[in-house]
């Protein structure tokens, strides 16, 4: 797909990216005669769909912006979104519902345009509409999830034409499920080559299984989830799980579902820039960074919890300096032998990156004091006073050049180990603990090198199944939807819920969380409220 994302661009920027909903143009209007009339051109149409993906607050923020509003990562400054602030006029509420109608009716000129479109192949034809159906339904997915029943488009509509109710959450799923079941019929079981990037049966399969999982229906989702782990699919675990996120081994056995990005203005990743930090060549924002609940989600190698008791205290030093010479070789020693999966998250103090100058930066505290050390300078993050947990996921290191917010890494929305949990989760709450069950959470747990899980009743299964995804999936954008679907975030647990305090890693607070009932379920942004009077605000917005 890097390849069709090149001959997609030039029609994205022809159709625009008009940020309003309201008034997109379907791609249609900008020539029918010409888009649609043969299989390249067609193809071009579709791959635009594509290019809307990519954009911030559609998808290509899906996964930090997710994790700060999660229990697995947090903006050291604490946003309004994690602090609750915010009201039905914010942006956050709006772009995100109005960048999924704009893919969706991308999706619907397409869906429109190509059926019995003689001027484009057949194979072709059917393939283009299950894309589209699959696109279009991974949209409502998400709208359905953050923001319940809402208005079904699914033909290309003029501006009146958008003026109607709310459809119901039960029948946005039943949307959703028949697109996927259409879409999984067509779409092969593998791209060739070209075309990695694009859906796959596999794809619209998982999210079959997500549905019915988040609507607990468990004994469905458990059996469409199961699927994913017979023939004809051959998903498997990746050995190590640090080639997950680097663009030299991204395309591999676990990635069932991804956007593909490319180092080229408006179709890169910016995970780069908002998960890495100053000294980097990117000169990062690490405007995400990983929360205490995901650092103390992990055990010692031997399954113990880490003991930070003995942690060093600042009150027993008489300047940040003489602190931190003394907490940094503490966290050193204390996190040498956990669970391997964090060092490959999570850039722990006294750790290293190679940064700026194909030189190792540790991380340190204060950044200013040991900001030019020989031979390990300290790891600046752009607020340098702040002592976070800075990401390593999602983070290329000095040895590789980019442009800033462009990064070719591919953002992945759907893997096998999230589904083998999921498949866990659903299974378990359907029957119960079984071997199969502690099979799948331990395959996981074999790239940690940490012990087995056996021998666990239901509760303390489905509680351990949780802390793996906390483990496994920290800063991927899944946490946050995790946690709302179980409606632990209104609580204080200390993994699971979002009203805390965060704090850095000196335990020095840098501000507390909210998350209050509304938030289950996104405000209907207040601007389509006002232009469209059939539309009812969900609880709590009024």
């Amino acid at each position: 797909m890097k390849k069709f994302l090149y001959i997609g661009c030039a029609l994205f920027m022809l159709s625009g990216c008009n940020k309003d909903f309201l008034s997109v143009i379907p791609q249609g209007a900008i020539s029918s005669a010409i888009i649609w009339n043969s299989d390249v051109t067609a193809s071009m149409a579709v791959n635009g769909i594509y290019a809307n993906m990519l954009v911030e607050h559609a998808y290509g923020d899906y996964t930090w912006r997710f994790g700060v509003w999660g229990p697995d990562a947090m903006d050291y400054g604490g946003g309004g979104m994690e602090q609750g602030t915010r009201d039905a006029g914010s942006g956050d509420f709006r772009r995100r519902y109005a960048y999924n109608y704009q893919i969706i009716n991308r999706a619907n000129d397409a869906i429109f345009n190509l059926t019995d479109n003689q001027n484009v192949t057949e194979g072709a034809r059917n393939e283009f509409i299950a894309e589209a159906k699959f696109l279009r339904a991974f949209c409502y997915f998400h709208l359905w999830t953050l923001y319940g029943g809402v208005p079904i488009l699914d033909k290309p509509t003029s501006i009146q034409e958008t003026l109607i109710p709310r459809n119901t959450a039960d029948e946005v799923k039943a949307l959703m499920l028949k697109d996927f079941t259409e879409a999984l019929a067509v779409l092969p079981v593998e791209q060739g080559a070209g075309n990695t990037g694009r859906p796959t049966k596999g794809a619209a399969q998982a999210m079959i299984g997500k549905i019915y999982l988040y609507s607990q229906e468990w004994a469905m989702a458990a059996t469409e989830l199961g699927k994913l782990m017979e023939a004809p699919y051959s998903y498997s675990l990746v050995s190590n799980y640090a080639d997950l996120f680097d663009v030299k081994t991204e395309r591999n056995s676990e990635v069932i579902f991804a956007l593909e990005e490319i180092d080229y203005p408006g179709l890169g990743s910016q995970n780069d820039f908002r998960y890495g930090g100053r000294s980097l060549p990117v000169s990062g924002w690490s405007q995400t960074v990983a929360s205490w609940a995901t650092v103390a989600s992990y055990t010692n190698k031997d399954g113990s919890p880490v003991d930070i008791s003995d942690m060093p205290k600042a009150s027993d030093f008489a300047n940040e300096y003489d602190y931190g010479l003394v907490l940094i070789p503490w966290y050193k020693a204390k996190y040498a032998n956990v669970d391997k999966r964090l060092h490959a998250n999570v850039i722990m103090p006294g750790y290293t990156i190679i940064g700026n100058g194909n030189l190792e930066y540790m991380m340190k505290w204060p950044w200013g004091e040991h900001a030019n050390d020989s031979p390990y300078p300290a790891y600046q993050l752009d607020n340098s006073d702040k002592a976070c947990f800075p990401w390593r996921k999602y983070v290329m290191d000095g040895t590789t050049s980019h442009n800033r917010q462009d990064a070719p890494t591919n953002i992945v929305l759907i893997r096998y180990a999230d589904i083998l949990l999921l498949w866990a989760e659903a299974k378990n709450e359907a029957d119960g603990p079984s071997a199969e069950i502690f099979d799948a959470v331990n395959s996981i747990r074999d790239r940690g090198e940490v012990p087995h899980i056996s021998g666990l009743g239901k509760d303390d299964l489905r509680q351990a199944i949780r802390m793996e995804r906390l483990r496994e999936l920290p800063g991927e954008g899944q946490i946050f939807l995790d946690v709302r679907r179980w409606k632990t975030a209104t609580g204080t647990d200390p993994f699971f819920g979002l009203n805390k305090v965060e704090y850095d890693f000196t335990m020095r607070p840098l501000f507390t969380a909210v998350f209050t009932e509304r938030y289950y379920l996104f405000a209907i942004p207040q601007d389509d409220m006002l232009l469209n009077k059939l539309l009812v605000q969900n609880p709590g917005w009024e």
